[in-house]
Formats: structure tokens, C-alpha cells, sequence
């Protein structure tokens, strides 16, 4: 018999998963309503009537296909690692499910770090001023590594009680507290390469990075994530070394690709000067 929680039958993970939708679908109706009536709707034209048609969406589009199809292989690579972490067994599976939930928390700095320095690499981009298109998308990784430094101090320092505000269970605990301190460096790689597909997209490029991005986390992190998890016995902590070492291959083929497109831009630059 479940106990109940506030009045309510306690739900287990159906209840967990209802929760979940409910808390989403409150955020969508919100940030609708939030910007349909902001005070300053006109200034942005929220509510005027698009211009142009199919046609003239063509480039915007480009970028949600490019987007959506990383973010979807992305998706799709980690609920891949969440089998996994439930064929360990059910300490296992908690043990990820709370690390991976704290490194999501720090992520999302990664994410708006990525996302203002999108918005400055495309503004530089338009311009045609390549050289500041560089100093933004290398400033917004700095920024971002200076971050996930301070967040990663705190995992690698106090892992104990970073799983102890999700569970009291000593078998969790015990094999939780390994991959958190790892995923204090995690999150530099992680981080790092979420911050530069998004400068990559704001120089316009999304279908190399795109690319880039499914070869890291589909092609090399599962089958490394199955190699270190099973055969080579790591557990839940191989999980997230195969975490750690797609997301460095991403974070290297990324920066190398942008070095790349600044120095293609800068060279084009100076022979139309």
C-alpha cells in the first residue's frame, strides 16, 4: 500500500511522470502568455502578422532542422545511457539518475552562455567584422569555463552532499559519490562543446556541427559507455567517462572547425578590403 504525500495517493514513477508533464506544459503556457502581453510586444513586433512566405523562411529553417536534428541524436544518446545505467541494476540506476540531473542543473549555464555568445557571433557576423566574431566566440567559452570551473569545485569537494539532497538510501549514496566528483570535470568538456555549436550557429554553420555533435555522442560515446560500463566493470562511473570522452571529442572537433571558418572569414575579409 503507498502512502500518500499532501492528500494526494503517492503516484511512483507514473506520479513522477505526470509531474513532469504538468511542470512542462505550465512553462510553454507561461512563457506564451509572458510574451504575448509583455508591455514592450510592439517594440519586438510580437503580435505583428508575418512577412513573406514559405520561401522567405527557408535559411531560418535551416537552422531549426540543423538544431533540432543535434539536439535529437543528443536526446536520443543519453536515454541510450539511461538503459544502460538500468541494466547495472537499480543502485546504479539512481546513482546516474542524480548525477546526471546535477550536471543537467550546470549545463543549462553552459546553455546561456552559449546562447548570448550566439547572439554576439551573429551580430559580428552580420556586421562583417571577423575579427570580434572570434573574440566573442572564444570570450563565451571563457566565460563558461570559468563557471563550470567554480560549479566543478563544488562537485569534486562536496559530492557526499550533493547526493544526500536526493536520497538517503547508503547503497545510492555509496555509488553516487564517484561519478559526481568526475563529473566536476565533466562539465568543462560538456559545457565547453555546448557553448561552441551555439557559437557555430551564430556564424550561420549547422549542418557540419551537426554532424560533428552525432559522431561525438552517437557514434563513439555509447559503444565507449557499453565498453567501460560491462567489460571493463566500471559502472555507473563508466557511464559518465564515456560522457566525458564524447563531449571532449566534440569540444575538440568544434573548435577546431571554428578556427577554421574565423580564419576562412578574416582571410575573405581582408581581400574584399
Amino acid at each position: 500500500m503507498q502512502s500518500s504525500q499532501a492528500g494526494f495517493p503517492a503516484g511512483g514513477a507514473e506520479g513522477a511522470a505526470w509531474a513532469t508533464t504538468i511542470a512542462r506544459w505550465f512553462m510553454a503556457i507561461g512563457g506564451i502568455v509572458y510574451v504575448w502581453t509583455m508591455q514592450d510586444h510592439e517594440k519586438f513586433g510580437v503580435r505583428t502578422k508575418p512577412t513573406g512566405g514559405w520561401k522567405t523562411w527557408a535559411r531560418l529553417r535551416v537552422l531549426g532542422y540543423g538544431t533540432g536534428i543535434a539536439i535529437g541524436v543528443e536526446t536520443i544518446s543519453f536515454g541510450i545511457l539511461n538503459v544502460f545505467a538500468g541494466w547495472l541494476g537499480p543502485d546504479a540506476l539512481g546513482a546516474y539518475s542524480i548525477t546526471l540531473n546535477l550536471l543537467s542543473i550546470v549545463f543549462m549555464i553552459a546553455i546561456g552562455v552559449g546562447s548570448a555568445s550566439a547572439v554576439r557571433v551573429g551580430i559580428a557576423y552580420g556586421r562583417h567584422d571577423f575579427r570580434d566574431l572570434a573574440l566573442a566566440g572564444w570570450s563565451g567559452l571563457g566565460v563558461n569555463t570559468l563557471a563550470m570551473m567554480a560549479a566543478g569545485i563544488v562537485f569534486i569537494l562536496y559530492p557526499d552532499w550533493l547526493g544526500g539532497l536526493y536520497t538517503t538510501d547508503e547503497n545510492v549514496l555509496a555509488v553516487v559519490v564517484p561519478p559526481i566528483r568526475l563529473c566536476g570535470i565533466v562539465m568543462l568538456a560538456d559545457g565547453g562543446q555546448a557553448v561552441m555549436a551555439n557559437v557555430l550557429r551564430g556564424r550561420q554553420d549547422v549542418w557540419v556541427p551537426s554532424g560533428m555533435q552525432t559522431v561525438s555522442f552517437f557514434i563513439i560515446m555509447i559503444p565507449v559507455a557499453w565498453f567501460l560500463a560491462f567489460s571493463a566493470g566500471h559502472g555507473v562511473l563508466g557511464l559518465f567517462e564515456a560522457i566525458f570522452t564524447g563531449a571532449v571529442v566534440s569540444l575538440t572537433l568544434l573548435s577546431i572547425r571554428f578556427v577554421y571558418l574565423t580564419r576562412s572569414d578574416d582571410t575573405s575579409g581582408s581581400d574584399r578590403r
